[in-house]
């Protein structure tokens, strides 16, 4: 894995935590920028308010709550091309809506033919996502 080359990231997507933002870019800025970087043009209103978060497209990341922050990370992975998802607690900081959110955006993506590898707690995820489960507390 080089996340230098272009190439490796059009095949892989993550959220590992933590993102880096632009301190002075909005939130559909920062999207648009993702999109524009990968030659897409996806519909960044769609998607921020299929993560229930639509209205905070001129909002900055640095004033967002934790839940809202994770649902713009991981808007910012569900809506660039990617043969490979991984993401690390995908469910963190979210309520019982935001967990569905994901869900249904995990099972659209290997609808379209992606992996997904998750790092995850949440059991309900698990059971309702995986088709594979290591289990590391055994």
């Amino acid at each position: 894995p080089d996340d230098r080359s272009p190439e490796f990231r059009r095949r892989v997507a993550a959220e590992l935590g933590e993102q880096a933002v632009f301190y002075d870019a909005t939130v559909g800025e920062h999207l648009a920028m993702l999109a524009g970087s990968h030659g897409i043009d996806p519909d960044i209103e769609a998607a921020l308010s299929g993560a229930g978060i639509g209205e905070l497209r001129d909002r900055f990341p640095h004033t967002l709550s934790t839940g809202q922050r994770q649902r713009f990370a991981l808007v910012a992975v569900f809506i660039r091309p990617a043969r490979l998802v991984v993401l690390d607690e995908p469910e963190r900081g979210l309520d019982v809506a935001g967990q569905e959110w994901v869900a249904d955006e995990l099972d659209r993506l290997t609808d379209e033919g992606a992996a997904v590898l998750i790092a995850t707690h949440s059991r309900e995820l698990v059971e309702r996502c995986a088709d594979v489960v290591v289990d590391l507390a055994s």
